[in-house]
């Protein structure tokens, strides 16, 4: 097994999601309040991001899914989940 080279995530990674397939992962980024979403190669599981983290309205997403073509993320504040 070959070590793939490292894949900068965004601030304080605190959930992933992969797709159905295993071509997607997504990644909630707590502290940073964002999502990385990354190509999965199939050959040998390689990442490649695929944008610049996407921003999650000043919120900190909890915890991501994917279902099909959708990505679910549940977000909140400190005080509580929203």
């Amino acid at each position: 097994m070959t070590r793939s080279p490292a894949v900068p995530a965004g601030d304080g990674p605190n959930a992933i999601a992969t797709n159905g397939l295993g071509t997607l992962a997504v990644v909630a980024n707590n502290v940073g309040k964002t999502l990385s979403v990354y190509r999965i190669n199939g050959t040998n599981g390689a990442l490649t991001a695929l944008a610049s983290p996407v921003a999650t309205q000043s919120l900190h997403p909890r915890s991501v899914a994917i279902s099909g073509n959708l990505i679910f993320v549940a977000v909140g504040d400190y005080l509580g989940v929203n």
